[in-house]
C-alpha cells in the first residue's frame, strides 16, 4: 500500500505457500476516500480467486511463477480460462487473453496443455502454443512438458526425457508436468518410476481429481491394487465428469488386489458398457475350461476393428485385449494393439502391467521394442522394471 497526494495505491499479491506461485495479482488506485471499497472489492476478489482451488471438484489451478504485472490486463480472465469445466469453454477465454495481451506467456501455455487431444491438429496447435510461450518464458514446465508429449508421440523418445526433465527442472512441484512424465515413463516399462512421480503430483494437489485417477491408474500397473482403490475411491468422490466416476480403475484394482468377484460384480454392473463375456474371460485365467468359445469371440473384434466396423477406441477393442493376453491369444491382442490404433503411449501401455508377461516374452514385442528405438532409450535413460540387457541383447519377465 502507499499513500501519497494523487491518492491512494494498493498493489496485491496471492502467493501459494510453500512453492511460491502467484495465483492471483492485482494493482489499483483510487481517491483516498475510497479506500475502504477498494480494500474491500480486493478481498472479495481474492476470495473468488482461492475459493476454486478449495473445491475438490474443480480443475487443479497451479499456476507458474510470474512477476507483478504480467499478464495484468487480463490476469483475471486468464484463471477463469484456466478453471472453466470444459476444455472448449476454458481454449476459448485462453485465447480471449491472448488477444488482449499477445505477451501473456502463461495463457499460451494454458492453450497448449488444452490443445491435447491426441490428433494431428490438436498436436500442432499445441506445439505452435507451448513454442510462443517458451519464447516469452522459458521457466514454464508444463509448456515444455506438451513439446515432450508431442516428441513422444511421434516416436522420439530420448528428445522427449530431455523435455520432461527440463519441465521438472524448472519447476518440480508441477502438478501437470509430474503426472505426465509418469504417464511417459508407464510407455517406456518404467513402472515403478511412474507411480512415484503421479504420487509427487498428488502431494501437491491431494483434493484433485485428475491426481487421484493418475495415481490409480499408475498403481494398477504397478500391482499395488490396495492403492489403486484407495485413489479410484478418491476419484469417485471427486470427479467432475457427469458420465464417468472412475469404475473402472475401481474394477482393475480389485483385480490387481487379488479379489476378482469384487471386480467382476463392478463389471457386471456396467454391462451397458463391458461385454458381457468380459466376466468370464476374468476366471478364465485360472480355469482352461472357461476359454471355450472366447477366441471366436475375439477373433471377431478384432475383425470388426480392422473392418472399420468397430472403433480400436470401443470397450470392446480394449476388453479384448485384455482378455485375449489372459489366454494367451497372443495374435489377437499384437493385431489389435497398433500404433494405427492407438496413439503411441496407449499402444505401449499395455505390454507393462503385471500380467503381460506372455507378450513381452513374444518374439514380436523384442521386434517392436527395436525398430521403436525404445531398446537405445532404454540402454541411455533406464530400463524397463521387466527388461534388462543381456550382452548384446535384452530379455524381459
Amino acid at each position: 500500500m502507499h499513500l501519497d497526494d494523487d491518492g491512494l495505491e494498493l498493489r496485491t499479491e496471492l502467493i501459494r505457500l510453500p512453492v511460491g506461485n502467484t495465483i492471483w495479482q492485482s494493482e489499483k488506485r483510487s481517491d483516498v476516500r475510497d479506500g475502504v471499497e477498494l480494500q474491500k472489492g480486493i478481498v472479495e476478489a481474492v476470495l473468488d480467486a482461492i475459493l476454486p482451488t478449495a473445491r475438490a471438484n474443480t480443475i487443479a489451478t497451479h499456476s507458474p511463477r510470474i512477476e507483478v504485472g504480467e499478464c495484468q490486463d487480463a490476469y483475471e480472465l486468464y484463471l477463469r480460462g484456466k478453471q472453466a469445466n470444459s476444455r472448449s469453454r476454458r481454449i476459448e477465454l485462453l485465447r480471449e487473453v491472448v488477444r488482449i495481451d499477445e505477451n501473456c506467456a502463461v495463457a499460451w501455455e494454458a492453450i497448449a496443455v488444452n490443445s491435447v487431444d491426441w490428433t494431428v491438429e490438436g498436436f500442432a496447435i499445441a506445439g505452435d502454443a507451448a513454442r510462443r510461450a517458451l519464447d516469452l518464458n522459458d521457466s514454464l514446465a508444463e509448456a515444455w512438458a506438451v513439446l515432450a508429449e508431442i516428441a513422444e508421440e511421434k516416436g522420439r523418445w530420448g528428445e522427449s526425457e530431455e523435455y520432461f526433465l527440463r519441465a521438472l527442472y524448472v519447476d518440480p512441484t508441477n502438478t501437470h508436468a509430474n503426472m505426465m512424465y509418469g504417464e511417459a515413463l508407464m510407455a517406456r516399462g518404467r513402472v515403478r518410476e511412474a507411480l512415484r512421480y503421479s504420487l509427487e503430483a498428488y502431494r501437491y494437489e491431494p483434493a484433485d481429481s485428475s491426481t487421484n485417477w493418475h495415481v490409480a491408474l499408475k498403481a494398477i500397473y504397478a500391482g499395488e491394487g490396495e492403492l489403486a482403490i484407495k485413489h479410484a475411491l478418491n476419484y469417485k468422490d471427486l470427479h467432475i465428469n457427469p458420465v464417468y466416476d472412475g469404475w473402472g480403475e475401481l474394477a482393475e484394482g480389485c483385480l490387481a488386489a487379488g479379489d476378482p468377484d469384487q471386480a467382476i460384480a463392478i463389471y457386471l454392473e456396467h454391462t451397458d458398457v463391458v461385454p458381457e463375456w468380459y466376466s468370464r474371460c476374468i476366471l478364465a485365467r485360472d480355469d482352461v475350461a472357461l476359454r471355450e468359445g472366447l477366441p471366436d469371440i475375439l477373433a471377431s473384434v478384432a475383425s470388426s476393428v480392422a473392418s472399420g466396423e468397430l472403433s480400436p477406441e470401443a470397450d470392446d477393442a480394449f476388453s479384448a485385449i485384455r482378455c485375449a493376453t489372459w489366454i494367451e491369444e497372443i495374435d489377437i491382442v499384437f493385431d489389435l494393439l497398433t500404433e494405427e490404433n492407438y496413439p503411441t503411449e496407449k499402444t505401449w501401455f499395455l505390454f507393462f502391467l503385471p500380467d503381460a508377461t506372455v507378450l513381452r516374452q513374444d518374439p514380436r514385442f523384442r521386434q517392436r521394442v527395436v525398430e521403436s528405438g525404445l531398446l537405445d532409450y532404454w540402454r541411455k535413460w533406464g530400463w524397463s522394471d521387466y527388461c534388462r540387457p543381456d550382452g548384446e541383447s535384452f530379455i524381459c519377465d
